[in-house]
């Protein structure tokens, strides 16, 4: 009998042997990056670095990664008086008081792309922000979702969750009720964005957009 308790214990398996290898929080982004490695073995995560090194920033020569010039769009984007008329002329000088303010560098005032957020701001979209009867801008939540979600190698059985966090660029809500939720991006595509483009677009960002909906 002893024998048997022994070789009982000793040769004990976890039940579930995936779930510890799952993160139990993650963000909006490192579930884009693990859903595009899912099927090439584990992500190698680095660190982020959320500012420039200073001999960077000391130099003058235009060294904005895509990065950082969609991270200024973001900023922009947070801080516009949609009150205003929002043409080229009124952004670029919201602009300037931004970096009067000390929101933003000389070298990040270069590079905003006024004519863009215009352009945006002209289009039906951007039309139904400035008319919403609220605005939520850089809106951050917290979801619990089943880890099979994320792991689908748990298998629906599992009834382990894991908390998901992110930060919705922009939630409008509209004077009928109903809510359209904006993710910036700045992406380059072709003026004439063709439909193989959008498609690949909405796959490529599928993933991220998936939890702001739930």
């Amino acid at each position: 009998i002893l024998r048997e308790i022994v070789d009982r214990r000793l040769g004990w398996q976890d039940p579930h042997p995936i779930a510890p290898r799952v993160a139990a929080k993650w963000s909006v982004s490192e579930l884009k990056r693990h859903a595009k490695v899912s099927k090439g073995g584990q992500p190698l995560t680095l660190p982020s670095i959320t500012e420039k090194p200073k001999f960077l920033s000391e130099q003058k020569s235009n060294r904005l990664t895509a990065a950082e010039k969609g991270t200024i769009t973001h900023l922009v984007f947070q801080h516009l008086d949609l009150k205003r008329p929002l043409d080229e002329a009124d952004i670029r000088e919201q602009v300037t008081a931004l970096a009067a303010h000390r929101f933003l560098t000389d070298e990040q005032v270069q590079a905003v792309d006024v004519p863009q957020i215009a352009r945006f701001f002209a289009d039906p979209l951007g039309q139904r922000m400035k008319s919403a009867a609220v605005v939520h801008r850089e809106l951050p939540f917290t979801l619990v979702l089943p880890a099979y979600e994320v792991e689908a190698e748990l298998g629906e059985e599992s009834d382990e969750q894991v908390v998901v966090q992110g930060v919705i660029d922009c939630l409008l809500e509209e004077p009928d009720g109903s809510l359209v939720l904006i993710d910036f991006k700045t992406d380059w595509m072709a003026k004439e964005a063709t439909a193989v483009a959008m498609e690949e677009m909405k796959r490529r960002y599928e993933g991220q957009i998936r939890p702001y909906v739930r």
